[in-house]
């Protein structure tokens, strides 16, 4: 099948959301492992149909891999071209092998953004609108909240858990492997993009945003630290302390505040609102559904209150609309509008 002519692209890549370039992402690699491939040729059609967007991201992601083959033809990247053209080649091979592609090819509208090579080629990780339990193997409990990721790196000396992206909700366990082999036992330190954090007999959670962190205790206390470990602050159970840290490398602590048990409901596959904004909730909300959902000014302020599964995004967006002054307006299936009942965004 024909490739799109790139040249036909005028949107900003950069403006393309995350949750669409990576179903472009999925559609580009099912289509090309499939047993069926003409199959998921038409359902891609009706994908890209749908609106610009999707088209935009198609055609892009189509470039990339037009790029990948015609270094296969020169002889530079036939091995990789080779492996993710192979039917034997696995999911995460191929995430892999296209990946580095990427990497080498310097496309910054899947770098910069951070999109999903880094993440699927992790040892865990979880989609928009999945939640993931594991037990390790020093018995501690790790939840991962959606569209999170994770490195485990255990070894003889300590447990460490890296956070790549999203968030993570931790009942430390007691290391008994540590204590019974070397009469010592292994520290946790969870690490995540400003610094790490230091369990000491806790349950805590550790949420990566764009540009800071933030770890919140509920039980126990925990000692964060950056890169400059003699300085550390003691986070206690019930409190929650953002991290950041600025282009000059200097690190900021945000002001200690308190943390209720509700807002761990995700790992209940819950979202627990009390007299919440309305904006603050659909942002809370919008990370378990795939594509955007925009509130217009004039009710960002309404408050919501209640708990609402995160299984059902779009039932708790119905909900909302009897219980508020709000209507919901579909763009298209990815792109959704909160707006006042009587108004126009």
């Amino acid at each position: 099948m024909a490739m799109t002519n790139t040249a036909a692209i005028t949107t900003n890549k950069a403006d393309i959301p995350d949750a669409v370039a990576r179903t472009a992402v999925e559609w580009l690699l099912a289509w090309q492992m499939a047993d069926e491939p003409s199959h998921i040729w038409l359902k891609i059609c009706q994908w890209r149909q749908a609106n610009s967007i999707n088209e935009q991201a198609w055609q892009h992601i189509e470039s990339i891999n037009g790029q990948l083959a015609c270094l296969a033809q020169s002889g530079t990247s036939h091995i990789a071209h080779q492996t993710i053209s192979s039917p034997h080649t696995s999911r995460r091979q191929a995430l892999k092998v296209l990946s580095a592609f990427i990497v080498v090819s310097g496309s910054s509208w899947l770098l910069a953004r951070q999109q999903p090579w880094q993440h699927w080629t992790t040892d865990h990780y979880t989609g928009i609108g999945q939640q993931l339990r594991l037990t390790l193997e020093d018995g501690s409990e790790v939840f991962l909240n959606s569209s999170s990721a994770i490195n485990i790196q255990f070894t003889a000396t300590q447990r460490r858990i890296v956070l790549v992206k999203g968030e993570i909700y931790i009942n430390s366990g007691k290391d008994n492997f540590g204590q019974s082999q070397f009469n010592n036992a292994r520290p946790l330190v969870v690490e995540f993009a400003q610094g790490q954090a230091k369990p000491i007999g806790t349950r805590f959670a550790v949420r990566q945003f764009d540009n800071h962190s933030k770890v919140s205790v509920y039980q126990g206390k925990v000692a964060l630290q950056g890169s400059k470990v003699s300085h550390t602050v003691i986070v206690n159970a019930g409190k929650q302390r953002t991290f950041s840290v600025d282009n000059d490398g200097a690190e900021h602590y945000g002001a200690s505040q308190s943390v209720s048990e509700s807002e761990a409901a995700w790992t209940q596959g819950m979202i627990v609102a009390s007299d919440m904004r309305l904006q603050d909730f659909l942002n809370e909300l919008s990370r378990h559904r795939i594509g955007i959902i925009q509130c217009a000014p004039k009710v960002a302020d309404l408050k919501v209150s209640g708990t609402y599964p995160l299984k059902q995004v779009d039932k708790v967006l119905q909900s909302l609309t009897a219980a508020l002054p709000i209507k919901i307006s579909a763009f298209s299936r990815y792109w959704l509008r909160v707006l006042p009942v009587n108004d126009e965004y």
